[in-house]
């Protein structure tokens, strides 16, 4: 059995160890355009600014297998701090139990950072019937539905 080893990343050479998950996210979320690297440099300015944050999974240090990140905001409405996660992957492949690790290494770090409300998002074509379950299991409510239009 292998161990699940979460970490933060912090770095641009963090950043660029993770690259293939960030391109395997790109495509699985069906951004627009083509993955853009600079977003690496963008990852680790908001990780250095103590807005953002990034845990990897590393059970081998030169094969990352899931990641997830996001940011630390106030509302604007209630000014109460939340995390905002932006991004969660986890290759097939990944150690059992990845995705919940990395999850909870989100919501220690927004404890941590003061938040009072952790919020998670779904790809809308990723069974979210699913995800709907696995998210309410852990405590998460379904707050809005979010809709996108290319201009």
């Amino acid at each position: 059995m292998t161990t699940i080893h979460i970490q933060s990343a912090e770095t641009e050479e963090d950043m660029r160890k993770l690259r293939p998950l960030f391109q395997k996210f790109h495509a699985l979320a069906r951004l627009p355009g083509e993955y853009d690297s600079t977003v690496e440099g963008r990852l680790a300015a908001l990780v250095k600014s103590g807005t953002g944050f990034i845990f990897w999974e590393g059970s081998d240090p030169d094969k990352p297998t899931g990641v997830i990140g996001g940011v630390i905001v106030e509302d604007l409405f209630t000014r109460t701090r939340y995390a905002q996660e932006l991004f969660w992957y986890t290759e097939p492949e990944s150690p059992h139990g990845t995705g919940a690790a990395l999850l909870e290494a989100y919501e220690n770090m927004a404890r941590e950072s003061g938040a009072a409300i952790a919020r998670l998002t779904s790809l809308a074509h990723l069974r979210s019937d699913a995800v709907a379950w696995v998210y309410g299991r852990r405590g998460y409510i379904l707050r809005e539905t979010h809709f996108e239009k290319e201009l």
